[in-house]
């Protein structure tokens, strides 16, 4: 947990757009505040007493706090183990990259002739790294006619937490054999990085 100011605190609550996973307690006169979210935790202490946090206590009682302590519903993407007549089969896979400094590229193949995709998590990260992620066509151009084309992107310039990223959809994406996984790493230094991609087969 890392301890911030109030305005630093509030500023990356709001450009995460994270205000309502702000918790809070009130004791003793004091706002004790904590956010966890993106692979960062932090914490401020805001004293009701201290002429100097005056200022900010009117901040975070006019702006902050009525966001705040909210119940953030964590919905499964799948509704059950079933999906049409096929069983989902949870499928982690890990994979390990040496980057160079700048532009990396990091691929993935799906092996399973149909699965979803729920998540990445990216291990050993560095503050100032940034990901493009996509998903492209096979080597033949099953899907698209055209070899290796970018079937979608879902990631632009994403800021890497230091040490843990993870990436999280409510939702599912459906992947067929041979796809890939293409992320586009831009690494401030060089480093060993491990990839954690969290997949869902699909079979009879």
């Amino acid at each position: 947990m890392i301890k911030v100011g109030y305005p630093e605190f509030k500023a990356y609550a709001i450009m995460i757009k994270a205000e309502n996973k702000v918790k809070y307690i009130e004791a003793y006169g004091v706002y004790y505040m904590a956010l966890d979210e993106g692979g960062l935790e932090l914490s401020v202490e805001l004293s009701k007493s201290n002429p100097l946090e005056a200022a900010n206590v009117a901040d975070f009682e006019a702006n902050l706090k009525m966001s705040c302590n909210k119940v953030v519903n964590s919905t499964n993407p799948f509704a059950s183990k079933m999906v049409g007549d096929k069983k989902l089969y949870e499928r982690n896979h890990g994979k390990s990259f040496t980057l160079a400094e700048g532009d990396n590229t990091l691929e993935f193949t799906i092996p399973y002739a149909l699965c979803k995709i729920t998540g990445i998590e990216v291990i050993n990260g560095e503050a100032g790294d940034t990901i493009d992620m996509f998903i492209v066509d096979d080597s033949s151009g099953t899907y698209s006619t055209i070899p290796n084309y970018t079937l979608n992107q879902f990631g632009f310039k994403v800021n890497v937490a230091k040490d843990k990223y993870k990436k999280e959809s409510k939702y599912d994406a459906d992947l067929y054999t041979g796809m890939a996984i293409k992320i586009v790493y831009n690494s401030v230094s060089i480093k060993n990085i491990g990839v954690n991609y969290n997949l869902h087969e699909l079979k009879d």
